[in-house]
């Protein structure tokens, strides 16, 4: 048997399943991108559908399952769960963070966008190595990433 839960804040419309009898949760991209066993979760924020605080009551509703091992779609099977969602709570605040910065300085959208990818990077680069890097961009695109996060940042009332 598997329950559902509605789990918003990457896309409006991801759902999540749990296996209770496993203790394994099928999470898509709700619950990150990691590229390598151990490495730098990254949450997955390309346009158009970014709430932050919907991803953060998801992650809850995660938890509350109290899973073993979670599965992602990018990639593969986690076993560290605790330590796994409390990383991406972090980055998702810290891409918050940095969307904010940029937005906030002078300069056209390519300088904001570049300036938070740059960061983006240096972050992922102090837990992986150059290929590593590489591959988050494939399977993360850092620039989608900043659309997605700038949209939500910028939307009246954020």
């Amino acid at each position: 048997a598997l329950e559902v839960a509605y789990t918003p804040g990457h896309a409006s419309h991801h759902v999540s399943f749990f296996c209770g009898d496993a203790g394994m949760a099928f999470v898509g991209d709700t619950a990150g991108v990691r590229v390598v066993s151990g490495g730098f979760v990254l949450p997955p924020t390309p346009p158009p559908d970014i709430d932050v605080p919907a991803w953060t009551r998801s992650l809850g509703a995660i938890e509350r399952w109290r899973p073993q091992v979670l599965f992602l779609t990018h990639y593969g099977v986690v076993d560290e769960v605790s330590a796994h969602l409390a990383e991406l709570r972090d980055h998702l605040d810290l891409s918050e963070r940095l969307a904010r910065a940029a937005v906030a300085q002078s300069g056209d959208e390519g300088v904001r966008e570049a300036w938070f990818v740059e960061r983006m990077r240096e972050a992922i680069r102090r837990r992986t190595s150059a290929a590593d890097l590489e591959a988050y961009e494939v399977a993360g695109r850092l620039d989608l990433n900043w659309r997605g996060i700038a949209r939500y940042v910028t939307r009246k009332g954020r």
